[in-house]
């Protein structure tokens, strides 16, 4: 081992150190990093009621993006442990109506080139049992399923389809026999609407717009998904419930359900994957996908009219050769409520096309096309019609 490589890996571990990650048997540091080259051009709907009509902004970024990291893992007989940090750009461009370039925003180039982020992104052990196995902190939660997106911080459609709600502290058993029951820490209280959007200096309404929000303030437990996740030769699928109650400012109870199911397939130089989902008040969740919104008074004021969302995620690729593949996907999804009090978001999606292919060992670049409608909105709304997206760049990745 010479002098360089005794240094970087001293300097890994000490930057980890905080984690509390043991030294065990076997134990291996790795890290990636990743930087995006992209264009984002944002197109105002021709109904906008604002001054710029139809306009157009575009904004080139180079960033060192959210998902470089830097991590740990160890195992020792029956206990794999886990940590890992997020080593990304915090910064985005800031605009009148709020940050062009965050998840969610109109714009999508995230980063403004030297502002650094470090974030835990997994922190977790995990034991195995005659029955089963036992899982403790924090990692994905298992409704998640992204797709192969790599902009914007490896997007992975994300609130388009991915029933991503984040990576949360959670304590979760799994059969042998692939089912569980999972304790996920409830979703931060919402209080506000979300912020909105902005594109020439023109206010426009932002995704996820929010409705006579339900000022959530208390949750009763954390949110309980049971579900199956099974395997069969090329073959992964599974599927489950996501529960949780919360109370409104009124003291009103609202309650969310998510039944989701997702599957992968692997055939020869094809591969496949698909994440379905079918809820109700999941904005609670803190899942975005479908323009979900919360909660939305009732004409009596007091009680609230549920909001139902239905997303779907397709993902597809193809193997040309070992250094080339060809991907694509597309996901989104659709809400709808009895109330008519305010217009509201009723479809959300998008799509991608990349093709990753290998420069080197251990060394990616992958050209990207993003197209996204951020928001379709019913009529009468501050913004009716699409706010859309083309993004269009390249992710340069080294992995180590």
């Amino acid at each position: 081992m010479n002098f360089k490589k005794s240094v970087a890996i001293a300097a890994a571990v000490g930057a980890l150190s905080a984690l509390a990650i043991p030294a065990m048997a076997e134990t291996t540091i790795y890290g990636s990093a990743r930087v995006a080259t992209a264009w984002d051009t944002t197109v105002l709907p021709k109904s906008a009621a604002n001054a710029v009509n139809g306009s157009s902004q575009t904004f080139f970024n180079i960033d060192n993006q959210a998902t470089s990291r830097l991590g740990v893992k160890s195992v020792n007989g029956n206990l794999t442990a886990v940590a890992e940090l997020g080593i990304g750009d915090a910064g985005v461009y800031n605009l009148n109506g709020g940050s062009l370039g965050g998840f969610n925003q109109t714009g999508w180039v995230n980063g403004s080139g030297g502002l650094t982020l470090v974030y835990t992104r997994h922190i977790y052990g995990e034991y195995k049992f005659d029955s089963g196995k036992l899982l403790i902190g924090q990692t994905w939660t298992p409704y998640t399923v992204v797709s192969k997106q790599a902009l914007n911080s490896d997007e992975g459609n994300c609130y388009f389809g991915a029933l991503y709600d984040g990576r949360f502290p959670q304590i979760k058993y799994t059969l042998n026999n692939g089912i569980y029951v999972d304790f996920i820490r409830q979703a931060t209280a919402e209080t506000a609407a979300p912020a909105v959007g902005t594109a020439n200096g023109q206010t426009t309404a932002g995704a996820n717009l929010a409705v006579n929000p339900a000022n959530l303030k208390a949750a009763y437990l954390p949110k309980l998904a049971i579900g199956y996740d099974g395997k069969s030769g090329a073959y992964t699928y599974g599927g489950g419930i996501l529960l949780q109650t919360q109370k409104d400012a009124n003291g009103k109870a609202v309650n969310s359900e998510l039944l989701y199911a997702h599957g992968t397939a692997t055939m020869g130089a094809f591969d496949a994957l698909v994440n379905l989902g079918l809820g109700n008040n999941i904005s609670a969740l803190a899942i975005k996908d479908g323009g979900s919104f919360l909660a939305v008074k009732a004409s009596d004021g007091a009680s609230n009219n549920p909001v139902t969302t239905f997303t779907a995620l397709v993902g597809v690729g193809y193997t040309v050769s070992p250094t080339v593949k060809v991907q694509a996907g597309i996901g989104g999804g659709t809400s709808s409520t009895s109330s008519d009090s305010a217009a509201h978001p009723v479809l959300t999606y998008a799509g991608y096309i990349n093709a990753p292919i290998t420069l080197a060992k251990n060394v990616y670049v992958t050209p990207e096309y993003n197209y996204i409608d951020q928001l379709n909105q019913a009529s009468g709304s501050t913004a009716a019609g699409s706010i859309r997206n083309h993004i269009y760049g390249a992710q340069w990745r080294v992995d180590f």
